[in-house]
C-alpha cells in the first residue's frame, strides 16, 4: 500500500477496532421483534434514530466533562477511552516509519479461514443435523469468549436437551423463560448502574465486556 492507502484507511479503524459498538445487529435484533409482535417499524424506526443522536451527543458530553474534570490520561479514567482516539494513527506511524512486505502466512491463514467458515455455512444449509455454526468458528478465538464461553456452552446445552427429550412444543415453551433470564440480566444490571450514579457512589462492573 502507499502512504496515502495508509492514511485513508486508518480513518476507519473507528468502527473496525472494536465490533461491540456496532448499532446494526441490534436494530435488526429490535425490528425483527416488532414484525413479530405487530408494533410499528416506522415508529420503531425514530425511535432509534431519536436514541441513536441522544446517545451520540451524550457521549460526547459525557466523556468531555470526564475528561476535562479527572483529566484523560490520569490514573482517575481508563486511559483506554483516550488511546482509542490515536490508535489507528499510532499503527499508521509505526507502519510508515517501518514498512513491511506483505506478510504471506497471513493472507493464507485468511483464505483457510474463509474456507473453513464457507463450509461450514454450506454443511449448516444442507444438513439438518450438523452441530456447528460458522459463527462459533470465528468468535472461538477472541478474547469475548474468554468470558462467554460458559454462558454460550450452559445456553446450547439447555436447548439441546429441551429439544431431544422435550421436542419442539416444549422448547418454544420454555423459549420466553430463558429470554427473560437475558432481559433480567440486562435490566438488573442498568438498575444497579442508574442506582449508582443516583447515589453519587463507587459501583461495580456488571457486564464482563
Amino acid at each position: 500500500y502507499r502512504p496515502q492507502d495508509l492514511t485513508a484507511l486508518a480513518r476507519f479503524e473507528w468502527f473496525e477496532m472494536d465490533y461491540r459498538s456496532h448499532m446494526m445487529p441490534n436494530q435488526m435484533d429490535g425490528m425483527k421483534i416488532a414484525h413479530a409482535s405487530g408494533v410499528s417499524l416506522r415508529g420503531l424506526s425514530l425511535a432509534l434514530a431519536l436514541a441513536t443522536v441522544t446517545a451520540l451527543v451524550g457521549s460526547w458530553l459525557s466523556c468531555l466533562h470526564i475528561f476535562y474534570t479527572h483529566g484523560a490520561l490520569t490514573a482517575n479514567v481508563n486511559t483506554w477511552y483516550a488511546a482509542m482516539g490515536r490508535g489507528g494513527y499510532d499503527l499508521l506511524q509505526n507502519r510508515l516509519n517501518n514498512p513491511t512486505m506483505t506478510d504471506v502466512p497471513r493472507v493464507y491463514a485468511a483464505l483457510v479461514g474463509a474456507g473453513v467458515t464457507a463450509a461450514l455455512t454450506a454443511l449448516r444449509a444442507r444438513l439438518v443435523w450438523w452441530p456447528f455454526h460458522p459463527i462459533g468458528y470465528v468468535v472461538a478465538n477472541t478474547f469475548t469468549m474468554d468470558w462467554l464461553w460458559f454462558p454460550t456452552l450452559l445456553g446450547w446445552l439447555c436447548k439441546a436437551l429441551t429439544l431431544r427429550y422435550g421436542g419442539v412444543r416444549l422448547f418454544r415453551a420454555a423459549l420466553p423463560f430463558f429470554i427473560g433470564l437475558a432481559v433480567g440480566d440486562i435490566v438488573v444490571s442498568a438498575l444497579w448502574t442508574l442506582l449508582f450514579l443516583l447515589m453519587n457512589i463507587p459501583g461495580y462492573r456488571t457486564f464482563p465486556i
